[in-house]
């Protein structure tokens, strides 16, 4: 029997590669989606630089799949 108190580890997921800035199959409403979050996040007053910075970061990536070619 297994002890159910220890975490199991997991297999790490293959089916998208996280950090490529590509997502498959993104219609033109949700690239729309993306950019208009992207927007808000750029938008937001952060008084933390190191915060700022994130918010930053993560509105690029979200512009650059947005932007990534449809295949």
């Amino acid at each position: 029997m297994e002890d159910e108190s220890e975490p199991r580890m997991q297999a790490p997921e293959t089916s998208a590669s996280i950090g490529s800035g590509r997502i498959f199959g993104l219609t033109d409403e949700e690239r729309e989606m993306l950019r208009e979050f992207a927007t808000q996040l750029r938008g937001r007053t952060v008084r933390n630089q190191v915060a700022r910075k994130a918010l930053d970061r993560a509105a690029d990536e979200l512009e650059q799949v947005a932007s990534s070619p449809q295949i």
